[in-house]
């Protein structure tokens, strides 16, 4: 687990020189806009991430699975910037997005812990289930 982990974060720190070497494009007229849209869609992929691992639990029924979906989600963030970057955001908007991807993972890292909470998520039927 700690392999694939370091794997899909060493991707994300990649972004974010990726950023730092490729001079960023003439902005879009809606870049606001898009900066916007992908900042909402970090939040909730956040959402997603951190409240709703009880949904993912269950739809998974596996702790490999659960954890690569939900470090998928979190490289996602980084993406998001990469991509603002991409048209036309300056690197400093990138590195926020890399950041916020980091200390994502960093929250998400392989922990024996998280494999009993999961267990529990699967077990857990909660009221009226």
């Amino acid at each position: 687990m700690w392999i694939l982990w370091s794997a899909l974060l060493t991707g994300v720190v990649i972004y974010g020189v990726i950023a730092t070497i490729l001079p960023a494009t003439t902005p879009v007229p809606e870049l606001q806009t898009l900066m916007l849209a992908i900042t909402v869609i970090g939040l909730v992929v956040t959402g997603v991430v951190l409240l709703g691992a009880r949904m993912i639990a269950r739809g998974t029924k596996q702790y490999f699975i659960f954890s690569i979906l939900r470090w998928a989600l979190s490289e996602s963030v980084a993406i998001g910037g990469l991509i603002l970057h991409f048209i036309g955001a300056s690197a400093n908007v990138t590195y926020a997005f890399v950041g916020w991807s980091i200390v994502l993972f960093l929250v998400l890292a392989p922990r024996d812990s998280d494999r009993a909470r999961f267990e529990s998520h699967l077990s857990d039927r909660g009221p009226g289930r």
